[in-house]
């Protein structure tokens, strides 16, 4: 692959580039990189930190200078103000007679040059005494004069601004103190103009290099002195609108152009008795000028130490990358195949030693080459004849190694699917979106797993496939390939289905025998039952019909008995005393009159009777096993009657009313007696319901919402009725409504429900009148079943869909 890429390339070229890409080059590369590294940086820190150090020292020179002579200037004005307090501290100095005053004024003008003059001013801001070397002039009221203010009326020590004396033409300032009287009070102010010579001498005897300066500004940023310049001829200058003013404060040292308008190192120092400023300024390029100097030497033997250490790396890179080449040429050509290649280094140093050791290596390496294509043609031979499927995926799931068992299943060959991802080759789509979720999720998937899945052949069949995954780690611990083997489980799967078919079918089977077993017996029970309620019917049927009978003769005879008592007492009103003893003893009246009561009563006891006997009768239908037009209340109101008894009211709960919304209907033709038992199972669960609702219920919420059964029944169409019975019962959850008609389903304790009846009534609508039974309810509201069954029966009508749903 190299002889190809650079055979594109000009021979020198490429020469030039392998030669720059070598490690001899890269040697001698790092050894001047290093010594560069080692030599370049410690020189310039030490160039730097003599640079640090000479503008430290620089400044701590110029902070010296500036505050020597400020605290010089200091020191003297201090003196001066000291005398001058001293002075005025003598109790009603400004109350003295002249002569005396003018003694001591005298003596302070004596003590010091500076003071040009010196006078006292009373409290009415007069001067009341004065004294000068020169002609004084005329001086005026004081009292609106600032050193007046702040002396007498702020009682402080005032230091006035510097100006210009009209007569020496020197600059001066004024000093005033207060001067108090003998009862401490303040009498008068002492002041002295003082003469700013003194300025000039101290800032001439600062050495500041040689160009620098020295130069004072006042509180009001006016620069009041200057060395080198004649106080006769230096003019006060307003220096408030000059950059360097911001920098005047500044007691570190400081860079800004000057008060000649020229890069300084500036330090400055607080004259503190009056609020001035002493400025201390050097030019930078007096300051820099060493530092250059110093800087140029060090350069000078950086360069010369590099220049040395360059040429010693460049003699050791040579004994090493001599040796190297040696090795790379060796490498080149078990790169292109000759295992046989050798080094020879004579040298014991650590090259020589890689030399025997990449030697001792090459032949292992030849040996082990042999054994693993001898391994390699071993496994891949027993790959291809392998029975199982095996496939090789990288971490993306592409496909590495195919085998000749995948080759067969998918009839694609290896060369048709290598580097191609696998869900896009035989995946079954049902398949591929787990499979790639698989591979997106690579990292947390557990490692060996298995797994099924169906694959796809090159014609479209589909095979169901066992597998089992094993990663194969890298060095790192990272997954590098994902082998599988998978087995065709096609033909047990097919098998395994047809067994589950024929489990279920079974079992259908067995659940339609368990039912059907269940309805005969429940049917068997209902015929024995019908047979015994018709058996008792007719033995009482026959005795009542007896008395029935009978009762009007009876009633007849006791008339005409009657009549024949009524006309003995009306043609015999005197009879007999033995009569009228037995008269009293039987109560006649009463045995009149309540003798045709008696007999009434029994014809309707005897009534109620046949009707009971009639009701059992319709109820078991025994004289109606085939399908006959029935009137469908006449059924209703017979079951309703054999159930009374649990209408009635109890004495833990009132009664159950039932509400009849009876339509007209036609006769409909039925099964009477299965219809009357469907009657019956949804009118007890009814009653059951309701009766549930009762006794979670309080007396007076059953006030507000007495307990009934409403029944309802009309002709829906000119083919069929329904019959709709419904309760404010506690009602049913979808999932019990969903399992209602499930044969042995039931809610009612163990004992009082075997979960048959609406599975018989369901199967007795639907099945045998091609009916349906449909079941509306709700928890806490009640339950509404609907019976709807066609007035005319088709021998070979199917029931619809509708009606066999649930």
């Amino acid at each position: 692959m190299n002889k190809n890429r650079n055979s594109g390339q000009p021979a020198p070229l490429s020469r030039l580039r392998r030669q720059l890409l070598s490690i001899a080059t890269q040697i001698r590369l790092a050894l001047v990189l290093l010594v560069l590294l080692g030599v370049l940086p410690i020189g310039g820190i030490l160039t730097y930190l003599a640079y640090q150090a000479q503008l430290r020292e620089s400044q701590l020179l110029q902070q010296e200078r500036s505050q020597v002579a400020a605290g010089q200037i200091n020191n003297y004005i201090d003196d001066l103000q000291r005398k001058l307090a001293y002075l005025a501290r003598v109790r009603g100095l400004s109350n003295l007679p002249p002569d005396i005053q003018q003694n001591l004024l005298e003596g302070l003008s004596r003590h010091n040059d500076a003071y040009q003059s010196v006078g006292i001013v009373n409290r009415e801001g007069n001067v009341v005494a004065m004294v000068s070397p020169y002609e004084p002039a005329a001086i005026s009221n004081l009292a609106n004069e600032p050193l007046f203010i702040r002396a007498f009326r702020q009682q402080e020590d005032y230091s006035g601004p510097v100006e210009f004396n009209p007569v020496t033409r020197l600059p001066t300032a004024i000093l005033a103190v207060p001067i108090r009287d003998q009862q401490d009070r303040v009498d008068g102010v002492l002041f002295a103009q003082i003469n700013l010579n003194f300025l000039w001498f101290i800032l001439s005897q600062a050495r500041v290099g040689q160009t620098g300066y020295v130069y004072i500004v006042d509180e009001r940023n006016f620069l009041i002195a200057r060395k080198g310049v004649d106080p006769r001829t230096f003019q006060i200058i307003d220096l408030a609108g000059h950059p360097l003013v911001a920098h005047l404060r500044n007691p570190q040292l400081d860079i800004y152009p000057g008060l000649a308008d020229v890069p300084v190192f500036g330090a400055s120092a607080t004259i503190s008795s009056v609020g001035w400023t002493l400025v201390v300024e050097l030019p930078t390029a007096e300051v820099y000028e060493p530092i250059y100097q110093m800087i140029g030497i060090m350069g000078i033997v950086l360069l010369v130490l590099t220049s040395l250490a360059i040429a010693a790396g460049m003699l050791l890179s040579r004994q090493i990358a001599l040796p190297l080449r040696q090795l790379t040429s060796a490498a080149t050509q078990i790169r292109e195949g000759n295992l046989n290649a050798q080094v020879h280094i004579p040298q014991d140093h650590e090259l020589g030693l890689l030399a025997s050791t990449f030697n001792k290596m090459t032949a292992e390496l030849r040996v082990l080459i042999e054994a693993v294509e001898v391994e390699r043609n071993f496994v891949s031979a027993i790959l291809e004849i392998a029975g199982a499927l095996v496939v090789v995926l990288d971490t993306r799931g592409r496909i590495v190694r195919f085998n000749r068992a995948c080759e067969q299943l998918t009839q694609l060959s290896f060369a048709e699917v290598q580097e191609r991802y696998i869900w896009e080759v035989c995946l079954h789509p049902t398949t591929q979106a787990q499979f790639q979720s698989l591979f997106e999720n690579l990292e947390t998937t557990p490692f060996p797993n298995e797994y099924e899945s169906c694959w796809d052949s090159k014609t479209g069949e589909t095979h169901q496939l066992a597998w089992s995954n094993t990663a194969l780690f890298d060095d790192r611990g990272k997954i590098a390939y994902i082998i599988g083997t998978g087995l065709d489980i096609s033909d047990r799967k097919q098998a395994e289905c047809a067994l589950q078919q024929a489990k279920e079918a079974a079992e259908i089977a067995l659940n339609n025998f368990q039912t059907a077993q269940t309805q005969l017996i429940q049917a068997e029970k209902m015929s024995s039952l019908g047979q015994l309620v018709a058996g008792v019917a007719h033995e009482i049927n026959n005795p009542v019909n007896f008395i029935y009978g009978n009762l009007t003769h009876v009633r007849d005879y006791t008339r005409d008995l009657l009549d024949l008592v009524q006309t003995y007492e009306q043609y015999t009103p005197q009879p007999h005393p033995q009569i009228l003893a037995k008269i009293d003893e039987i109560d006649l009246d009463f045995l009149k009159e309540d003798l045709p009561k008696i007999l009434s009563s029994m014809r309707v006891g005897t009534e109620r009777i046949r009707q009971i006997v009639l009701s059992l009768r319709n109820f078991s239908r025994l004289d109606e096993a085939e399908m006959k037009p029935v009137d469908i209340h006449e059924g209703i109101d017979s079951t309703l009657l054999i159930l009374q008894n649990r209408l009635k009211a109890k004495p833990d709960h009132p009664g159950i009313e039932v509400i009849k919304n009876y339509g007209n209907l036609p006769l409909v033709e039925c099964y009477a007696g299965q219809l009357n038992q469907v009657l019956m199972n949804l009118l007890a669960n009814a009653i059951d319901a309701v009766e549930s609702a009762m006794s979670q219920s309080t007396p007076d919420a059953l006030k507000v919402h007495p307990p009934c059964i409403q029944i309802t029944t009309t002709q829906s169409d000119r083919e069929q009725i329904q019959i709709a019975i419904a309760d404010n019962g506690i009602g049913m959850s979808d999932a019990v409504q969903a399992r209602l008609f499930n044969p042995f389903f039931t809610t009612k304790p163990v004992g009082k429900g075997t979960g048959l009846g609406l599975s018989i009534s369901y199967q007795a609508i639907v099945e045998r009148h091609r009916g349906s039974l449909t079941c509306w309810s709700k928890l806490g509201k009640g339950t509404e079943f609907t019976i709807t069954i066609p007035i005319h029966q088709t021998p070979n009508r199917q029931p619809s869909e509708r009606e066999k749903a649930r």
